[in-house]
């Protein structure tokens, strides 16, 4: 058998830091918010941003 999986609900965010003196990318990172989380919500929001800042740089 052979199926396809079409994930549904599923929101991606992208975050960049940018050097502004020489306009190169210093940092960049997608953190993928699935069905279950509510970004909308105190919770939500704090999981999404926490996730999407660990590797960024000090």
């Amino acid at each position: 058998m052979l199926g396809v999986a079409v994930p549904l609900g599923v929101q991606q965010v992208y975050a960049s830091l940018v050097d502004l003196r020489t306009g190169r990318v210093v940092w960049y990172n997608v953190a993928v918010v699935g069905p279950q989380s509510d970004i909308r919500t105190e919770e939500g929001a704090r999981a999404l941003v926490v996730d999407l800042m660990k590797k960024a740089p000090i």
